[in-house]
């Protein structure tokens, strides 16, 4: 729920807001034992992913990339992660030259 309240604000363009949600989607812990579905993507790619991405979109390239570094770790064959590891590539590859 915490990640979908995040993508409401995410898709207002509220980022900043949006932020605050999937963060506390990373920080939350899976209640395992309600007998309940459990996507634990849910409490830590997912709200990494869309941190990346809001960070980004505010400006803030080196948050952006710390929870691209995260994503990588659990991750590191998804599409998004791949598409991302280019990104981040092209941006430190021209502020180098």
């Amino acid at each position: 729920i915490l990640c979908e309240i995040g993508d409401v604000f995410s898709l207002k363009k509220e980022f900043s807001r949006a932020i605050f949600w999937y963060k506390l989607a990373l920080q939350s812990k899976p209640n395992l034992q309600g007998g309940g579905f459990v996507n634990q993507d849910c409490y830590d790619f997912l709200p990494a992913l869309k941190l990346c991405v809001c960070y980004d979109k505010i400006g803030d390239i080196l948050s952006s990339y710390k929870y691209h570094l995260m994503t990588e770790k659990l991750r590191p064959n998804d599409k998004s992660v791949l598409y991302n590891k280019k990104y981040f590539e092209n941006i430190f590859h021209k502020n180098i030259d």
